[in-house]
């Protein structure tokens, strides 16, 4: 049965220098009263970004009896999981920091993610886990959890979501010039250390593999396991919906996107898509989104005349079933240079929804390849943007095609989002950790 969840003392006061010792303390009586699994595993599992997906599986595991210990980091500007109810088994800790992450400072992202790497390591030496399963997490933040695990005598698994210093080269400004260069290579070492020194090596998709072996990772400790929508908290919803009456949206045209916006290639994205849309009565398009990618849009918006773009802030995550069924067709931006190295998972969210999905994604994506050979959505080359309005004016006008997409992307869902399934192949892994 879950019950209501309050912030323990030891994780509400914020900033490590004060919150140290209250931290361990905390995390120590919590310990305490904790029931004993004498068959399960004690694992801490551990995602930067608080996403949905990584607490359904700590909340699995912990319905099999393994003791599970679930951190993150609620100062990072990103939708987040409902994490006002639990799982009997699993014991929250939530890491804040001093303040919320900027996404576009440098120096103060890298000194927050430090910050947060100095808390986690003290959790991991409070929590003493057998495994810690570590995802989403900066290097800095990560080499620190990996360390603390080594000290405790704990396994530790590296969850990789994406390559870091790929997206790191992206962050960093051009005119940083070689130094951009140089950082970007300095990581690029340090994370592929971390690969070689962990215990396991969890991949989300194949298309890591190879530069996971390239970085001295044996095949028998590099494992691939898809990532998923919690797809039991996203049921299907009516277009219909309290949400969309409230704001105003159930007749017209919508494309919506949801989640965090590169500030650059996301905004051209979503203007270009904005304009395709005024052709058409009541044509719109809702970004559920915040920080600097979402105030360059709106400003952007109202400066070039564009009166068809709503921005919102993130919506609580119980909310998003009706948010997505708003739409007509769901969007997903990506990079061209992120290419192989990142799987959005909005997508797999989207999916839940049975919606199509216009996604503007390198071919080579593996969340594109998903798309394409399942007749999911439309995708285009990030730089192809005849192709972009193109794509918009098919699904603006098809309703027929939209219907069937998105029949066939809650279809995939339903068959690859099947949790009981998923907890078997992570438990497998952890059990072969312990013995």
């Amino acid at each position: 049965m879950a019950e209501r969840w309050e912030p323990h003392p030891a994780y509400s006061v914020g900033c490590r220098m004060s919150s140290q010792p209250l931290l361990l303390i905390g995390l120590l009586s919590l310990l305490a009263h904790r029931p004993n699994y004498s068959c399960g595993v004690r694992v801490l599992v551990n995602d930067y970004a608080g996403h949905p997906f990584t607490l359904s599986l700590s909340n699995e595991l912990g319905r099999r009896g393994h003791s599970v210990t679930h951190s993150w980091c609620p100062s990072v500007l990103a939708p987040k999981a409902e994490f006002g109810t639990r799982h009997e088994a699993v014991t929250l800790a939530p890491l804040s920091l001093c303040n919320p992450i900027p996404r576009n400072q440098f120096l103060a992202r890298w000194l927050a993610e430090r910050e947060f790497g100095m808390l986690l390591a003290d959790t991991i030496r409070a929590a003493t886990p057998e495994v810690v399963l570590s995802a989403n997490t900066p290097i800095d933040a990560q080499e620190r959890a990996l360390n603390a695990a080594r000290s405790t005598g704990a396994k530790f698994v590296h969850w990789l979501q994406d390559v870091y210093w790929v997206a790191l080269r992206g962050l960093l400004p051009r005119h940083f010039g070689p130094a951009r260069q140089a950082l970007s290579f300095v990581y690029r070492l340090r994370e592929e250390r971390i690969l070689r020194r962990s215990d396991l090596v969890v991949s989300i998709s194949t298309d890591f593999i190879p530069y996971v072996q390239r970085a001295g990772v044996s095949s028998s400790r590099a494992f691939v396991i898809p990532n998923w929508a919690p797809i039991e908290q996203l049921p299907l919803r009516s277009r219909h919906n309290d949400w969309a009456a409230t704001h105003g949206w159930i007749d017209g045209l919508n494309f919506v996107y949801t989640g965090t916006l590169a500030l650059k290639h996301g905004v051209r994205t979503l203007l270009d898509i904005a304009s395709a849309l005024s052709a058409y009565t009541d044509g719109r398009l809702i970004v559920v989104s915040e920080g600097p990618g979402a105030d360059a849009l709106r400003s952007t918006a109202n400066a070039s005349g564009l009166e068809n773009v709503y921005v919102l802030p993130f919506q609580p995550f119980n909310a998003m079933p009706d948010v997505m069924a708003t739409a007509d067709v769901l969007v997903v931006v990506l990079k061209a240079e992120a290419g192989i190295f990142s799987v959005p998972s909005k997508v797999l969210s989207y999916m839940c929804a049975g919606r199509p999905i216009l996604a503007s994604v390198p071919p080579t994506n593996e969340a594109a390849r998903i798309i394409s050979h399942g007749g999911l959505g439309i995708v285009v080359d990030p730089s192809d943007r005849p192709g972009l309005l193109e794509a918009v004016a098919q699904l603006a006008s098809d309703d027929t095609l939209r219907d069937a997409m998105g029949r066939r992307s809650r279809e995939y869902a339903e068959d690859h989002f099947v949790l009981d399934k998923i907890g078997d192949r992570f438990e497998t892994l952890l059990d072969g950790l312990r013995h």
